[in-house]
């Protein structure tokens, strides 16, 4: 049979000195580490009389502080599942798990695009994958294959080949893998900057938005009804329900006139629209 520890303080069996955690309506709350250290030290010294040095530099005392080690993970790994099932705590895998009751998924990171204008022969092909960079040195790959035209221009989107907020300014990618013909790449405007993957916070703030689909007002369901809608990263809704103008400092909204509803939504591409 397995040894039983014993409390220091009580000899009945199956007792202990080591503090136990507290599941209330407050949450789960663990006991301190020292204190279970403590707990730890006087259940060894009860199970061998009351009769050791308890200092840590010894052997039951490395002992004591192993198994201190061993709850103490256990207790954060508790501690951990049970933020996890609570909306304002949760984060990766078990906020994944959240979202997908709502039939929500977390949107990935998107890579940077850059319209560029590529010089050089007539006639020449620049494959699909041809590679350029950045002032920076990140690399960017042809969309499809380019051809040249007859003034040896072509116009083509080259995509960053890591995702994420990588930022390309105007003019400032060179060619990085040579191709017979094409002589120059520019962009004679600023790349459309990737996006990195949906953060916790974000993640939330979607999540609650989702939930005002079944809301009673207008709005709300509006917003969280376009917002659901593929390719859409945000959305504002609002009205005016006065018979007078009123100011909107928001977007490319300047007034709102009398009786009206008003949404915008932001694209993929980082433009705004407003029916």
């Amino acid at each position: 049979m397995g040894a039983r520890l014993l409390s220091a303080s009580n000899s009945a069996a199956g007792t202990t000195s080591v503090p136990a955690p507290v599941l209330d309506a407050t949450g789960f709350i663990m006991p301190e580490e020292a204190d279970m250290l403590t707990g730890v030290l006087a259940d060894i010294n009860a199970a061998f009389g009351n009769t050791l040095n308890t200092d840590l530099s010894t052997p039951q005392g490395q002992l004591a502080m192993s198994l201190t080690a061993i709850l103490g993970d256990a207790y954060d790994q508790f501690l951990a599942l049970a933020n996890g099932v609570d909306p304002a705590r949760a984060e990766g895998r078990m906020q994944d798990a959240i979202g997908r009751i709502y039939f929500m998924s977390r949107l990935p990171a998107t890579p940077t695009t850059v319209t560029c204008i590529c010089t050089g022969a007539a006639g020449t092909v620049i494959p699909q994958g041809a590679l350029i960079k950045d002032q920076s040195g990140n690399s960017y790959t042809a969309d499809n294959a380019l051809t040249l035209d007859a003034t040896g221009t072509a116009q083509g989107t080259f995509t960053c080949t890591s995702a994420g907020e990588v930022v390309c300014p105007a003019g400032s990618v060179t060619i990085s893998q040579s191709v017979a013909g094409w002589s120059a790449v520019s962009n004679p405007t600023a790349a459309v900057t990737g996006r990195a993957v949906e953060s916790r916070t974000a993640f939330e703030a979607r999540r609650k938005t989702s939930v005002a689909v079944n809301a009673i007002g207008p709005l709300d369901a509006i917003s969280a009804a376009v917002q659901a809608v593929s390719g859409v990263t945000d959305a504002y809704v609002t009205d005016n329900s006065t018979a007078q103008n009123v100011t909107a400092a928001v977007g490319l909204l300047t007034a709102l006139h009398p009786a009206t509803d008003w949404l915008i939504v932001t694209l993929p591409a980082g433009q705004t629209t407003s029916p």
